[in-house]
């Protein structure tokens, strides 16, 4: 084999490097670590001991799809004098042309070492690999998920001793492992079988002389630590924009014992359900969750873009989508949670006192369609004329004698200055009306709470005069904020609020005014997802300061029949790229909704439906009780004892913490009667549906009683329950079974005496 010198280079190389730090986590976090299309490869320490026995572990998850090659390094470190380990995929006549994992080293007859795994245990899910070299017992053994796959002869041990640098995911240029990674270790010993099978689902944290590398990956950075070793770093390649081709992903905080599969991460010493069994008379039910279907949730999930204008075919297209594959067309509603209208001030407020909701035949047909097809509404005004084919600010208003300026051709456009304060007074009559008409939780989802600026968003404004920014920031805010108590609102959070530039570097005012929205309750929006020259560090930055504090609601920046998108620095090829790296910036943000953007629609169908699937399984929020301990017969009066714990399968989080639902969301149990009705419910006030995050189940110990209930025979029903509309259900379970048109989970009988 040939000698790769220039991994040794790039390794030396990495003392020179300034540690660029994105996100960070708790040390003893389980996190993994993702190799994305462009990556090439993570460079680590030298395998430089001499011993003859090793192990070497590691979690692993291959993206489907992109990992079919007859040859690609997963981990390994071989030299010209073939000393050294390789992971890897291959497909030769060693192993009759399978496509599969393979173990490879030589020991000091200059043999091979090999082992063969079927790539299917390790795509798509997460599985544990192991392989031991023992010198003493001229052995080596294979390890899927803690238990022996294959052993074989290994006399001598293995060669070590090489200088050259462990590479993961790239060894030589193209093909590379796509796909994550997790707690990576090298050991200069011969693990037993009781060893591995008791530490692989935890970290090592004790500093074990055996253990010359780990990678534990919890921080996200280029430079990666290892925790065991004298080298205390391994590098992400290129240097350029790594971060763009290498993702990261904690999935689970502090625990003791991990347990990864497909669809949950799980773990026992922390947030275990507090002896449950042990609760005298109580009757312990585990939940199957339901991991695809759609749930109408607020806040999460896919968002439609329409306008009072749309073509009159607009619904009768999107009931009908071709999707290569699928022999039925599909229909929009079946995956799309909210319809977002953005539309001009104008439309919904053509002359003083007369508003859209109740004239424009266009946009209440939107609106009725959208309710037909169970979807809430979002809204954003846009106030600015330029680039329009129409004043989007109403005529009365510069009637009235509001000053602005005008653009486009023959200056034709008119829009008002946001400092004006006749313009301010009528936009204030305008919002208040607004919100009069649409302060509705179970009617809208989300209103963009600012609608000023170049399309809305905030950035290439124009003044009377410019040091009016702060003041007219704060206004506008307060102003949406003192109208739609209920509703959440939103802001861009762009790296120019409120200034008269649309690009260049962040204003250094930018993250404080921010950060006034924020206080007032307002939720993160971006426009410009997939964008790599728009969408940078600092506006990753500030979704990794209010991840899980405030939600994020994603807008794709590239608009593929109208943009130049070929010529994003992330090379996209093909639109299904376009889409994979929206997608990528929304799961690297955690965000809770990503949308349908209009004329966009049909390409997420016909080019990436898996991830238009992945999203609704994975993304945003989704809620389940995974154990409940509940006793099984009652006397009337008596104080009862419930345990219960819950997960979250999405990477956003159920904002009940925002201002405008101030934890209004909570777990509530109930006893059904044998008509369907729910006669009492009982409220645990302990729960808090914001920390639910994935990876990290919540459990509650919940002490009430039952009174005023006739004797007799009920079923035991829980719901995540809305306490200001009389506890009826407000949020969607994701179990696979037994839930009730009204939302309520239905467990098992329970006597009333």
């Amino acid at each position: 084999m040939k000698k790769f010198d220039f991994l040794v280079q790039s390794f030396l190389l990495t003392v020179t490097l300034v540690l660029l730090s994105v996100m960070s986590y708790a040390s003893d976090d389980f996190c993994a670590w993702e190799l994305k299309t462009g990556h090439n490869g993570i460079t680590g320490t030298p395998l430089t001991f001499t011993e003859k026995s090793m192990t070497l572990e590691l979690w692993l998850n291959m993206a489907e799809g992109k990992n079919e090659t007859e040859k690609m390094t997963i981990l390994g470190t071989m030299d010209s004098n073939n000393r050294g380990v390789l992971l890897s995929l291959r497909k030769n006549a060693e192993n009759n042309n399978a496509l599969e994992i393979r173990f490879f080293a030589v020991n000091p007859q200059k043999a091979n070492i090999l082992f063969f795994i079927p790539v299917s245990e390790f795509t798509g899910k997460w599985g544990h690999l192991a392989f031991v070299v023992s010198e003493a017992e001229n052995k080596a053994y294979a390890y899927v998920n803690g238990n022996l796959y294959s052993a074989t002869t290994a006399t001598g041990g293995w060669i070590g001793n090489s200088n050259i640098a462990l590479a993961i995911g790239s060894w030589y240029s193209d093909p590379k492992l796509y796909g994550k990674i997790a707690d990576v270790r090298v050991w200069k010993t011969a693990r037993t079988a009781d060893e591995i099978k008791t530490n692989f689902r935890k970290h090592i944290e004790e500093n074990n002389p055996d253990l010359v590398v780990n990678y534990q990956f919890t921080s996200y950075q280029r430079e990666i630590s290892n925790v065991a070793g004298s080298f205390n770093y391994a590098v992400c390649n290129p240097e350029l924009n790594w971060n763009l081709y290498h993702g990261h992903e904690i999935l689970a905080q502090k625990p003791t014992d991990i347990s990864i599969n497909q669809y949950t991460v799980t773990w026992s010493g922390k947030n275990t359900l507090a002896a449950d069994n042990e609760i005298t008379g109580n009757y312990i039910v585990t939940i199957e969750p339901e991991t695809g279907k759609n749930l109408r949730n607020p806040l999460t999930g896919w968002v439609l873009y329409g306008s009072p204008g749309s073509a009159s075919d607009f619904w009768t297209k999107l009931d009908n989508i071709s999707v290569p594959g699928v022999s039925n067309p599909v229909q929009i509603a079946d995956y799309a949670n909210t319809l977002y209208i953005r539309t001009s001030w104008t439309a919904l407020n053509p002359s003083e006192g007369v508003y859209g909701w109740n004239t424009n035949t266009g946009l209440k047909w939107m609106i009725d369609n959208a309710r037909q097809r169970g979807m809430r509404l979002a809204f954003r005004v846009v106030v600015d004329s330029r680039d329009k084919s129409e004043d989007f600010t109403p005529k009365y208003v510069k009637d009235a004698g509001a000053e602005g300026f005008t653009s486009g051709s023959n200056n034709q456009r008119w829009s008002p200055y946001p400092d004006d304060p006749v313009f301010q007074a009528k936009y204030a009559k305008f919002v208040e009306a607004f919100a009069q008409k649409f302060n509705d939780p179970d009617a809208v989802d989300f209103i963009d709470g600012f609608g000023l600026g170049l399309w809305g968003e905030a950035h290439n404004m124009r003044y009377k005069n410019y040091s009016n920014r702060e003041s007219v920031l704060k206004w506008v805010v307060d102003l949406y904020a003192k109208h739609f108590t209920k509703i959440p609102l939103a802001i861009n959070y762009h790296r120019l609020i409120g200034t008269e530039k649309s690009w260049g570097s962040p204003d250094s005012e930018s993250e404080r005014l921010l950060e006034y929205a924020f206080s007032k309750g307002y939720v993160l929006r971006q426009d410009a997802f997939g964008m790599t020259d728009y969408y940078q560090q600092w506006e990753k930055n500030i979704a990794a300061k209010w991840v899980f504090k405030r939600p994020v609601i994603m807008e794709g920046g590239w608009v593929t029949n109208s943009h130049s998108w070929w010529n994003d620095p992330r090379g996209y090829v093909t639109v299904a790229d376009v889409r994979q790296g929206e997608f990528d910036d929304s799961k690297e943000a955690r965000v809770n909704t990503m949308d349908f953007r209009i004329n966009e629609v049909n390409t997420w169908f016909e080019s990436s439906f898996n991830l238009v699937k992945e999203f609704i399984a994975e993304g945003g929020y989704r809620l389940y009780p995974d154990r409940l301990s509940l006793p099984k017969e009652v006397n009337s009066g008596s104080m009862i004892t419930i345990a219960h714990r819950w997960n979250n399968l999405g990477w956003g989080y159920c904002p009940a913490n925002i201002p405008v639902w101030n934890q209004k969301y909570k777990v509530a149990f109930g006893l059904m009667d044998g008509n369907g009705n729910v006669v009492t419910s009982m409220v645990d006030n302990q729960t808090d549906l914001s920390k639910w995050l994935k990876g990290t189940p919540s459990s509650y110990v919940f002490t009430t009683s039952i009174s005023g209930v006739p004797v007799g025979l009920y079923k035991w029903v829980v719901a995540i329950v809305d306490v200001t509309k009389n506890n009826v259900p407000g949020i969607q379970i994701s179990a696979k079974e037994n839930i009730t048109a009204t939302g309520w989970l239905q467990l098992f009988d329970v006597k009333i005496k």
